[in-house]
């Protein structure tokens, strides 16, 4: 079976900013916060991507997936979500993953997408994973 970004990324993304999986990160979209999903929170999932290419002469083919990062913050508060968000996407943009070719992100910032029902900030993140396979 090949790699799975999606997964590899919440693994590093929980490594490096001290996330726990199945509690404030996840592997899946946006979940409402309650007992066992904290309101700060990261959700990843896929978004497709084109086609693998294969260079001339290589057996391999180069995948580019696309990966939907969700950024969560605290009740009412903008800025401290906005901070977080920006610390995944700095994560995922120095991101070393083994087996990966390289980590780019679709945007400078993350994109703001307002407020939940229950008045959490939340942030967009789409980046794309290139490796072989």
């Amino acid at each position: 079976m090949g790699l799975k970004p999606e997964e590899d990324l919440v693994s590093h993304l929980a490594t490096q900013l001290s996330l726990t999986a199945g509690t404030d990160i996840f592997y899946r979209p946006v979940l409402p916060p309650d007992d066992y999903v904290a309101e700060k929170a990261v959700f990843v999932f896929p978004f497709g991507g084109p086609p693998p290419q294969a260079m001339l002469g290589e057996t391999e083919a180069v995948r580019r997936s696309m990966i939907i990062v969700r950024v969560r913050g605290d009740q009412d508060d903008f800025d401290g979500a906005l901070l977080f968000a920006r610390q995944v996407r700095d994560e995922i943009r120095y991101a070393d993953i083994a087996n990966y070719i390289d980590w780019r992100l679709e945007s400078t910032e993350p994109f703001y997408l307002g407020q939940d029902d229950e008045r959490h900030p939340e942030f967009s993140i789409t980046c794309e994973a290139m490796y072989e396979e």
